[in-house]
């Protein structure tokens, strides 16, 4: 799953050119390190020519690598994504990309900050905010499911941000647990999007016009929380981001689908099945378990066209109407919190200090 090749964003030159210049300090040569270390399972140290050392994997993005790291005159903790180029053998680099996508999102609430962006020797490295665990890891943390009030509250968050990036004329595209992240520190409560490496813009930067309609395509995000539309290699639109986040809360609440653990002679058949799962008339199963704004919120997802504008307020409210409708506030007060009911999980709390 890749991004098409003829797909690039307005002005890419420029946004990569405004990145700060790396101190001249000779740097290691990185490739050669980077790729034997992911070989042998741990992170390498590193101290990057921009001021940089790293400490610890944090995990793969949809290309390249991220690695916790320090810097080293601030001591300021950050992320930082690498990609060696050394045998592209001229295919497209994809974190110049990546980056320019950060560039247009920058300002936008729930959207990490970069900090530098170069190259060193043939790696390209993307600095950028160190955020705290995955929605994943903490479904995981909270024995496997979230309540339905860390989701709404969650819910109202992403859809706000996602609102923000369609705005800029972003897709996203690849929504996914892991793909979401909680910030750190003061920033804690707040729930960001990451890793724009199979973003796109989906309209002209100079006339604003929606991008066409196409079919064809190779599906692309997670099976799992990809819309009916990308299973079926249609053009994404607004409306499949919108869908495949109903799909995360559905997998935070309920911590399964029905094609969960499903059965196949192999890939195709797998992926097969589970379109026709997301069927429209489907839904409703997809949704058992859960208020029926959800099931709500799907359906208007499917019934809009491909270049409609959603309605965020309209979404936001349903779920904001079952926060009032159980009596509950928008307190900050999520499953994996200090003051919350809900129970713990049973993993080993140091594997949770962040």
């Amino acid at each position: 799953m890749s991004i098409p090749q003829n797909e690039e964003l307005e002005n890419h030159d420029e946004a990569s050119s405004n990145s700060p210049s790396p101190s001249p300090e000779q740097p290691q040569p990185l490739s050669s390190p980077i790729k034997m270390a992911m070989q042998r399972g741990r992170g390498p140290s590193y101290r990057s020519a921009s001021g940089y050392q790293t400490l610890a994997p944090l995990g793969g993005g949809s290309f390249g690598q991220v690695y916790s790291a320090v810097h080293l005159h601030s001591g300021a903790p950050v992320a930082i994504k690498f990609e060696d180029t050394t045998h592209q053998n001229g295919k497209t680099e994809l974190l110049p990309y990546e980056h320019a996508i950060y560039q247009v999102l920058r300002g936008c609430t729930g959207i990490p900050n970069v900090y530098w962006f170069g190259k060193e020797g043939r790696t390209n490295m993307l600095v950028m905010e160190l955020l705290g665990p995955t929605l994943e890891t903490l479904r995981y943390f909270c024995r496997g499911t979230l309540s339905l009030k860390s989701v709404l509250m969650l819910a109202d968050q992403l859809i706000s941000t996602l609102e923000s990036i369609h705005s800029r004329g972003i897709l996203c595209r690849d929504i996914k647990p892991e793909n979401l992240a909680m910030g750190r520190g003061p920033k804690s409560h707040l729930v960001y999007f990451f890793d724009f490496g199979l973003g796109r813009l989906y309209k002209d930067v100079i006339t604003g016009e929606h991008i066409p309609y196409r079919e064809g395509y190779e599906p692309i995000g997670a099976p799992r929380y990809c819309s009916q539309a990308a299973f079926l290699g249609y053009e994404q639109g607004r409306k499949d981001d919108l869908e495949s986040l109903a799909f995360v809360l559905i997998w935070l609440h309920k911590g399964h689908m029905p094609w969960t653990s499903l059965l196949a002679p192999n890939i195709p058949a797998k992926l097969k099945i589970m379109g026709e799962m997301k069927d429209t008339d489907k839904l409703a199963e997809i949704c058992k378990g859960c208020p029926d704004e959800f099931l709500t919120y799907l359906r208007y997802c499917r019934e809009l066209e491909f270049a409609d504008a959603p309605d965020y307020e309209m979404l936001r409210g349903l779920f904001r109407g079952v926060m009032q409708r159980e009596g509950w506030v928008c307190d900050g007060v999520y499953d994996w919190c200090p003051g919350s009911d809900s129970e713990k999980g049973t993993l080993l709390p140091e594997r949770f200090v962040w």
